[in-house]
């Protein structure tokens, strides 16, 4: 599903597109968004900023390595104009527009409006739903093991805020028949392969405008996240290690400015579909698929088909949309995800721009560089322990 931004701004379709806010004329007035001139008695003139920057001069570069990377990083807006008029004319919720398109929750209501009609119950307005929706991403922040809890009345664990803003008994109704795709474009081979059918098209909703939208500069770092859950659903995974025990996990690139997602996908888990993670990534931006055939072919280190493929393809795809300045990226990543092969995949996808940082496990290096780097354990086991200097 698609949207397009009102007539009323002149850059280009393209440019705009899925950007769909209702945005005050006033606000696109050239004028209105021009530096406004400061009298004498609005200087602060204690402020002496400006002095500590003269003494550094602009010559000034940081002696820690890790403070120059994080000086450098940065979150680049791609849609800049829209963004600053989405925030003028609805604030925060104008922001959350442009990953949450309004048009998606039109349609999201319409189908639940149309298995509501079914059960015999009432349909639910716009503003309903839309205070449905807030009261789900409430219920992430204010986390209690059952939903009727949250509309409790004892001390010290009620809720207010949920009881004023909407009733339980048309929470449960709005959420038994919530649908995130069309419920007329059910297909059974797809639901019986991939256990988040149902939501796919949500995700993809998701990812694709928080990948145009803003780009990360300088610093990143691929992990895994957690959805916990206690649905009985393939997608499922237990991991004893992790706070949120049974939980459905996705692979996510994020800035360390800001920390802005700009890539996530799940770890296709339950997953019986021939498709592997790099074909459905390919797949939702077809702009990598070129990159990715000129890649991994068959003298590549990194099988097409596996996971790495994937996260090659995540952390490849800022450079993709934009490059940075310096011309350097950094990926951090911890233990599970560090490997030369994936690090020299990646290097050589980007032509050089993004490298790998991390923590390598001896049983994910190569064979090559093992052979050297378990001789050079056996040598440091002869050397005399140094305790100072």
């Amino acid at each position: 599903m698609s949207a397009l931004l009102p007539n009323t701004f002149s850059s280009s379709p393209s440019e705009d597109e899925e950007l769909d806010i209702d945005i005050d004329p006033v606000l696109l007035q050239e004028d209105f968004y021009c530096d406004e001139e400061f009298s004498e008695d609005e200087i602060d003139w204690n402020d002496d900023s400006s002095e500590e920057d003269a003494e550094e001069g602009d010559d000034y570069v940081p002696c820690d390595y890790t403070e120059d990377l994080q000086n450098k990083s940065d979150l680049k807006v791609m849609h800049e104009r829209q963004a600053r008029l989405a925030f003028e004319q609805s604030g925060i919720m104008g922001l959350f527009q442009l990953f949450m398109t309004k048009s998606w929750f039109v349609a999201m209501r319409q189908w639940c409006n149309q298995n509501l009609a079914q059960k015999g119950e009432k349909k639910v307005s716009q503003v309903q739903f839309m205070a449905y929706v807030g009261l789900e991403i409430a219920m992430s922040f204010v986390k209690l093991n059952r939903v009727k809890d949250y509309w409790v009345t004892k001390m010290f664990y009620q809720q207010t805020d949920f009881q004023n803003v909407m009733s339980r008994a048309m929470f449960e109704d709005i959420r038994g028949s919530v649908m995130l795709h069309d419920p007329d474009m059910y297909d059974h081979r797809l639901a019986s392969t991939d256990p988040l059918h149902h939501s796919r098209n949500l995700l993809r909703h998701f990812l694709r405008n928080s990948a145009k939208v803003a780009v990360p500069i300088g610093t990143s770092a691929l992990d895994e996240n957690s959805a916990r859950t206690k649905a009985r659903c393939a997608a499922v995974t237990f991991n004893k290690d992790k706070p949120d025990k049974f939980a459905i996990r996705f692979y996510c690139v994020v800035s360390t400015a800001h920390t802005y997602v700009h890539s996530m996908m799940d770890n296709r888990s339950g997953n019986k579909s021939q498709q592997t993670a790099s074909e459905a990534y390919c797949q939702l931006f077809p702009e990598l698929r070129t990159p990715f055939n000129n890649t991994f072919g068959p003298s590549c280190a990194v099988d097409g088909d596996s996971a790495s493929a994937a996260w090659v393809l995540q952390m490849a795809h800022q450079k993709k949309i934009c490059e940075d300045p310096n011309n350097k990226r950094v990926m951090f990543s911890d233990n599970f995800y560090t490997r030369h092969n994936l690090a020299s995949t990646l290097k050589k996808i980007t032509d050089g721009e993004v490298r790998l940082c991390g923590t390598c496990r001896f049983n994910n290096v190569d064979s090559t560089n093992r052979y050297y780097l378990k001789q050079a354990i056996e040598q440091m086991k002869d050397m005399p322990e140094v305790h100072g200097y």
